[in-house]
């Protein structure tokens, strides 16, 4: 039986062995061989915008709804006459839906219980300019903030450029 144990012992050592010794050689030979790299490239191209699209938005707070959709109706038609002025058409301006928030405010009442009360109405109203006049839009949307001297509070994007 021990000769048996050492037949089998000598052949699990001739295997690692021969194992070990392919093992080290392609390791080598991967080593030692030159590598080739290949690329995929990333091509590059200069054009210019034809299209900008510029958004602002106005807010107005007021205590009951129908005082600030009033509100927000006057300064939609200072707004509109601004772009108008600014020579563009009606199809180059859209205004986008009203947004109504009701404003609340919180604290304790005398009894020591939390409680929100409402207290006014903000709306928000969006303004999109799309044209292909890039140069006549950015300067509209640098000089929008003439519109605050006429009572709007007014917010501005800056301009995104696209190539149609």
């Amino acid at each position: 039986m021990n000769k048996q144990w050492t037949f089998w012992a000598a052949l699990v050592l001739a295997i690692a062995f021969v194992l070990g010794i392919w093992i080290a050689g392609s390791t080598y030979l991967s080593v030692r061989k030159q590598r080739i790299v290949s690329v995929t490239g990333n091509a590059e191209q200069d054009f210019e915008s034809d299209l900008i699209v510029w958004s602002a938005s106005f807010r107005v707070q007021r205590a009951t709804l129908s005082e600030a959709y009033a509100e927000i109706e006057r300064e939609r038609t200072v707004v509109q006459e601004y772009l108008q002025q600014a020579g563009l058409k009606a199809d180059g301006y859209s205004f986008g839906s009203l947004d109504v928030t009701q404003n609340y405010s919180s604290g304790y009442d005398t009894h020591g219980n939390y409680q929100q009360v409402p207290n006014g109405y903000v709306l928000t109203q969006t303004v999109t300019v799309t044209s292909g006049d890039l140069d006549g839009v950015e300067e509209l949307s640098k000089s929008i903030s003439s519109l605050i001297s006429q009572g709007v509070e007014i917010t501005s994007q800056a301009p995104a450029y696209y190539y149609t």
